[in-house]
């Protein structure tokens, strides 16, 4: 049982750097109790006040609060990453909504071009640093690529770089935040470039961005990982089921 209590208490701290406020002090409390005790039965000097305090726990009481605790932090942190997702959500529909507003009126589909030279030595740069950004399993915000950042020219060169990408490959684009985090906000002109289905719900828009950023992180890793299942289909997959 003591082993038990030392898993526990070593769970338990590993969680405290992602816990709020009140849940971390709730789980610093049974921690502390924890490992007082632990730290008397393996010798350590305690004050005297303290030594008195602590001896009078129980083993099997210690157990069940420490072992109550961790479940209670999971649910915290559950509750945080919803919170989270919905407003990376909300971020995500305000941001598309003003991209809206800033775009001429289009026609459903775009005139086919050619990448000029310096177009492509653009999408080239991008995808060595994307690529970089990717092997460290990290992100990286749009005001920082190597592109004109403006959003018309990030969506020009993260489309270009995504047509010239094979169809299995991941989105390496997927790494790429925008300023309020998420996805940027012209997402789903990125995924009809790579010729993938375009999701209704933001929901499912940032599941399938997830997954795309987990499978660029799985490719470019060192050594590389197996890739998670895609999780969108193909535009011409989905036209041909209706």
């Amino acid at each position: 049982m003591m082993r038990h209590l030392r898993s526990l208490t070593a769970e338990l701290e590993g969680m405290l750097p992602v816990l709020g406020k009140a849940p971390r002090r709730r789980a610093r409390r049974s921690l502390s109790s924890a490992q007082a005790w632990l730290a008397l039965q393996d010798g350590a000097v305690l004050p005297a006040s303290q030594r008195a305090k602590v001896a009078q726990k129980k083993l099997g009481h210690l157990v069940v609060i420490v072992e109550e605790a961790p479940e209670t932090a999971k649910q915290s942190v559950g509750a945080a990453r919803r919170n989270r997702e919905i407003q990376e959500a909300k971020a995500l529909a305000g941001a598309e909504r003003n991209e809206h507003k800033a775009q001429m009126p289009q026609g459903n589909r775009p005139t086919p071009r050619h990448a000029t030279v310096p177009e492509q030595e653009s999408v080239a740069l991008l995808r060595t640093q994307l690529a970089q950004v990717a092997a460290h399993g990290g992100t990286i915000e749009i005001g920082h690529l190597k592109i004109d950042a403006k959003s018309h020219g990030a969506r020009r060169v993260l489309g270009d770089l995504e047509r010239a990408t094979g169809s299995e490959e991941p989105m390496l684009s997927a790494v790429v935040i925008g300023k309020k985090g998420g996805p940027v906000p012209f997402f789903r002109d990125i995924l009809k470039a790579a010729g993938l289905a375009v999701p209704q719900t933001d929901e499912v828009l940032l599941k399938i961005w997830r997954r795309e950023q987990e499978r660029a992180h799985a490719a470019y890793a060192s050594p590389p990982r197996p890739l998670p299942s895609r999780l969108v289909p193909t535009a011409s997959q989905t036209a041909s089921t209706k």
